[in-house]
């Protein structure tokens, strides 16, 4: 009886000796040894073994892997895989997800040497747990042609003196009605246009307030301040206001053949609104409304020398038709 345990001893022996062994090779069974960061080394794990792809799971067998890789996340964003080779010989690869990584990974398990960049000889070998840093790589700068824009169009310069010239069609107060022309120029300051004007009006006599054998004509000067600003482009509209002087010269002639003429000299206010539209840059066709009152005008018909003189108008009602022209 004391042999048995002599005997089992030695066959328990034998099994542990021939087993160790095969159960250490059976641990080292694979072709890819992953090291790095956990998540992405338990990440890719799971993607090659998932394509059949036999992954060492012991630190042990790390050398007898026909692939080693180290997998990290770069400065940039990118899943990092650097193939570790003989020697220290590195290959280093940027990818944008894991799938692309997987793929990268079994082709270098077929041909891992395709991959191995070898290093210089004047330099010592890097050991296999330092990681080489891939060069960034440079791409150039992408060039990017903008369209230019057109230019503006230049806004017109704005004048500096106005000139118009206008006929006109007045009508008196006392039934009379006169025609006649106006010429004008003003100096722009700002927003307003100082200047000055002369009119020359003539009775018509076609009016029952005048007598067949009077004629009185009428020669006067302002001095104005207007307005002028655009409405829109190419339509002005100018307000008006103006002082000035006028004389009044009537020449009465009786059935007797006697002639009387009388002169008289009157202050005259006016006032006016304009408006005006582009013919060209500079010209514009201008249509004016205007009022004339003379305070100091006689109001009454007279006799002088024996013969009747017909009323001054007091308010005279213009229309005037003319061109404008702008000065830059």
């Amino acid at each position: 009886m004391s042999s048995f345990p002599a005997v089992f001893l030695g066959v328990a022996t034998i099994l542990v000796v021939s087993g160790g062994p095969a159960t250490a090779s059976a641990q080292c069974e694979g072709r890819v040894w992953i090291a790095g960061t956990p998540a992405l080394v338990a990440s890719l794990d799971d993607a090659l073994r998932a394509r059949g792809i036999a992954v060492l799971d012991d630190p042990a067998c790390a050398a007898s892997a026909a692939v080693s890789v180290e997998v990290s996340m770069s400065e940039r964003g990118l899943v990092r895989l650097v193939l570790l080779g003989p020697e220290g010989a590195a290959a280093v690869r940027d990818v944008d997800r894991m799938t692309t990584a997987v793929l990268l990974v079994e082709s270098w398990t077929q041909a891992p040497e395709l991959d191995l960049l070898e290093p210089s000889a004047a330099s010592a070998a890097p050991p296999a747990s330092v990681v080489a840093e891939a060069p960034p790589e440079v791409l150039p700068a992408p060039v990017v042609v903008v369209p230019r824009a057109p230019a503006p169009a230049a806004a017109p310069a704005s004048p500096v003196a106005t000139v118009t010239a206008s006929a006109i069609a007045s009508f008196g107060n006392e039934g009379s009605s006169w025609f006649g022309a106006q010429l004008g120029a003003c100096a722009h300051a700002g927003p307003t246009c100082i200047g000055a004007s002369v009119r020359y009006l003539s009775d018509s006599g076609l009016s029952d307030a005048t007598s067949e054998d009077a004629q009185r004509t009428y020669l006067g000067g302002d001095l104005d301040l207007s307005l002028p600003f655009d409405v829109a482009h190419g339509f002005i509209l100018t307000p008006a206001v103006a002082l000035g002087l006028g004389w009044l010269d009537a020449v009465v002639v009786d059935a007797s053949g006697r002639t009387v003429v009388t002169d008289a000299l009157r202050a005259v206010v006016s006032g006016s609104f304009a408006g005006a539209v582009a013919l060209v840059d500079w010209l514009s066709l201008e249509l004016r409304l205007g009022a004339t009152w003379s305070p100091l005008a006689r109001q009454a018909s007279w006799l002088d020398a024996g013969v009747s003189v017909d009323p001054d108008p007091v308010f005279l009602g213009s229309v005037m038709l003319g061109v404008r022209a702008d000065l830059r």
